[in-house]
């Protein structure tokens, strides 16, 4: 599947190379995963097909109910979320939604997501001379 997400924010060019339909993005403390997810936000003006979602878009339950409903019903958008340690625990069927709607490419960041991913889906945040990519622990799975 491989795409591409490439912009700018705030004189970084950020070059995420997604293998699959779900890269999860992990890291210990203050490796740049939220400021990546900030970042992101900040160049969605710029993109239209970026939806964000963390732990304060979803902690009443009436905003939790619009973003189930709009992953439920999003094509093609780049879903990004922060916090998914903290996003998941307010109500599963988050993630749920996200396991049956694979009509998107999800950014997941967080330490232990309950989604269906392969490993070689997991990925390091890698900051070197303004440049942001994604450095996966994995080799990629290759077709035969």
């Amino acid at each position: 599947m491989g795409q591409t997400l490439a912009c700018k924010s705030r004189g970084f060019n950020i070059q995420l190379q997604l293998r699959s339909s779900k890269t999860i993005v992990c890291g210990d403390s203050a490796t740049g995963k939220t400021f990546l997810f900030e970042l992101l936000m900040n160049a969605a003006r710029d993109i239209d097909n970026l939806y964000f979602i963390n732990y304060a878009s979803v902690k009443s339950k009436a905003n939790c109910k619009v973003v189930i409903e709009h992953i439920k019903q999003a094509y093609g958008q780049y879903i990004i979320m922060d916090q998914a340690d903290d996003v998941q625990e307010v109500d599963d069927r988050i993630m749920k939604a996200i396991n049956e709607n694979l009509k998107n490419t999800y950014i997941i960041i967080g330490r232990a997501p309950k989604l269906n991913y392969c490993f070689t889906d997991v990925a390091e945040v890698s900051i070197k001379n303004n440049l942001i990519t994604l450095e996966y622990l994995e080799p990629p799975v290759l077709e035969v």
